[in-house]
């Protein structure tokens, strides 16, 4: 199926707000399609994930393994998030 196929039969259940009457559901559906086939046609860059990211999420669920089996403990967990938080939106 083309992205604009796939646009027009996803957007209504991804980005149609539920309390809209049937009419401006109609209205609105053309755009809503477009922006979805838009989405398809330009995931690898719309959902691309930041390496640094990646590896902050990578290395936050190591901690939470050793968090759970007892070798590591809630403090690190702690200090991991606040590590995350600082490279994302600064000191």
């Amino acid at each position: 199926m083309s992205a604009e196929s796939l646009g027009i039969i996803f957007a209504p259940s991804l980005i149609c707000p539920r309390k809209l009457a049937p009419e401006a559901m109609q209205d609105a559906l053309a755009t809503q399609s477009k922006a979805v086939a838009m989405m398809i046609e330009n995931s690898g860059a719309v959902f691309e994930v930041p390496r640094e990211l990646a590896d902050d999420v990578a290395h936050f669920w190591r901690v939470m393994e050793d968090v759970l089996d007892g070798s590591k403990s809630c403090e690190d967990r702690v200090n991991i998030r606040k590590s995350m938080v600082r490279r994302c939106c600064g000191d």
